[in-house]
């Protein structure tokens, strides 16, 4: 999943479909997944209800209204007031766990489609999802975008989940740590957004070690390891990991990786298999990218312009 060097816009596709804005009608269900959202345009008095309840409460509430939210198979929210979008979450979670038992068939799941213009990601408040996760054991694609702070997944137990996409400007160890004990057997997609220091990511390229190592998620075909300050450790490490020869799709991107790193990903021709390398936001030398380029000529390979290789102040994409 391609946000941009930005996250610039809202999703357009997620667990396989084409996204639709909710509208009052789920006439398309059965093709399109679904965002709920509430924005600064919003006709309020298109939405029945109490006045004293929150507007994005009372779309939800004529969505599941509606017979065919029993279909639903794809749930996008945005922002839940224009007021203060940044307690987004708090707000969507509990009208979501109520409303579990109504959306029998929701097998995808994303938190917080939120562009940087309606919110930075890393004032997006978090919290638990364990409790939500639990009312929706069937979820086959997850994605979430905030803060690190406050997040945690709790002992993950989901036996059909395929995707899982966690997008921060800050991701504390943590969270990674409870990712890679997760009971995960199906998931074959996984995308982390580590971000920067000085927004709350602590993860270590020691942190991923179970994952390098070959052993979790038997499955496991597209790997995500993104935004990172430490792009280059990153990049050697996966050279030299057991788990490269299984993946289709690696992506390193909207980090910080500069020649050494990529020189340890060409080193030994062990990535050269990949169907796709994302190495979009990079400070990579000219010379380094011809070499890049005529070591992949086979696999689809994202490799944009370069940020400024001589700038000592060098980031991430997305962190604020």
């Amino acid at each position: 999943m391609n946000v941009g060097m930005t996250i610039n816009a809202h999703l357009t596709e997620f667990g396989g479909l084409s996204i639709l804005n909710f509208e009052g009608t789920l006439d398309q269900v059965d093709t399109h997944a679904y965002r709920i959202a509430v924005d600064y345009s919003e006709d309020e008095a298109a939405w029945p209800g109490d006045e004293d309840q929150p507007l994005w409460e009372r779309k939800f509430a004529a969505l599941l209204r509606l017979p065919e939210a029993a279909r639903l198979r794809v749930l996008i929210t945005g922002p839940t007031t224009e007021d203060d979008p940044t307690d987004t979450m708090s707000e969507a979670l509990p009208p979501l766990l109520a409303a579990a038992p109504q959306l029998s068939a929701l097998e995808g799941l994303f938190l917080n489609d939120l562009t940087y213009e309606e919110c930075e990601i890393s004032w997006i408040q978090m919290q638990s999802l364990a409790p939500l996760l639990a009312a929706f054991p069937n979820l086959r694609h997850l994605g979430v975008r905030g803060s690190g702070e406050g997040l945690t997944f709790g002992a993950l137990h989901l036996p059909h989940l395929e995707t899982l996409i966690i997008q921060s400007g800050g991701l504390p160890r943590e969270v990674v740590a409870e990712v890679l004990a997760a009971d995960l057997p199906e998931l074959r997609h996984l995308e982390l957004y580590f971000g920067s220091e000085n927004y709350g990511a602590t993860t270590t390229i020691a942190d991923l070690a179970p994952l390098l190592r070959g052993d979790l998620f038997p499955k496991l075909k597209v790997l995500g390891l993104k935004n990172a300050e430490f792009s280059d450790e990153i990049a050697a490490a996966t050279a030299h990991s057991p788990l490269l020869a299984r993946l289709d799709v690696l992506d390193l991107s909207l980090g910080m990786l500069t020649d050494e790193g990529a020189r340890a990903l060409l080193g030994g021709g062990a990535a050269t298999h990949l169907k796709t390398l994302d190495l979009s936001h990079h400070y990579l030398s000219g010379d380094m990218q011809t070499e890049v380029r005529a070591a992949f000529p086979a696999t689809a390979l994202l490799l944009d312009d370069p940020q400024d290789v001589n700038d000592e102040w060098r980031s991430v994409a997305i962190s604020e």
